[in-house]
């Protein structure tokens, strides 16, 4: 089934030449193949194609808005359009995560794509749909599971998160100093 668009519902250009570039196939689960250590940063105005929605997509879309990034979001819960009417944003909505989802939501103009699904198998099924479509756009998702790092790594994503380690990491350091929450999170995020 083709996606529903809502919001503004700019289109980019439809361009089936595109492949996946080639990838090594890590799977090793101590993959200690570097992320991509390339900044990307989003100045106002950029526009990021966000692929989920969920309890962990509200801040993302919160934080985006204030920084005054244009967001597409791709879903797959139709009652969204209700929900979400009063955003500016473009919604997709669509049955599968596929390559027409990704041109409705405007990959072709975006700066990243954030592959935010509780679902590590449909966020790889994503990540792999995003780099068929836009072999060069940036790519980050995060894992639940610690084993579907490398799997997500492999599939082509730039940057993935540990769910799992980043929380841990964050409440041992909360816990043993007196540091804020904030300051931790900021040390997480940049590796320290």
């Amino acid at each position: 089934m083709a996606p529903a668009r809502g919001g503004s519902g700019r289109m980019a250009a439809d361009d089936p030449a595109q492949t996946a570039p080639e990838r090594p196939a890590q799977l090793d689960p101590d993959d200690s193949r570097p992320e991509s250590e390339e900044p990307v940063e989003i100045d106002a105005g950029g526009h990021l194609v966000v692929v989920g929605y969920d309890a962990w997509t509200e801040p993302v879309l919160e934080e985006l808005a204030e920084r005054d990034v244009s967001v597409a979001l791709v879903a797959t819960d139709p009652a969204l359009r209700e929900r979400l009417a009063d955003r500016t944003l473009d919604l997709v909505v669509t049955d599968d995560i596929d390559e027409a989802c990704f041109e409705a939501a405007g990959i072709g103009r975006a700066d990243a794509v954030l592959v935010a699904t509780l679902d590590d198998q449909r966020n790889v099924l994503a990540v792999l749909t995003v780099r068929n479509v836009d072999p060069g756009v940036r790519i980050a998702t995060f894992a639940g599971e610690r084993r579907d790092v490398p799997k997500l790594r492999a599939a082509g994503a730039d940057r993935v998160i540990s769910l799992g380690e980043a929380i841990g990491e964050l409440l041992v350091e909360v816990s043993l100093s007196e540091r804020p929450v904030a300051a931790v999170v900021e040390e997480i995020a940049a590796g320290n």
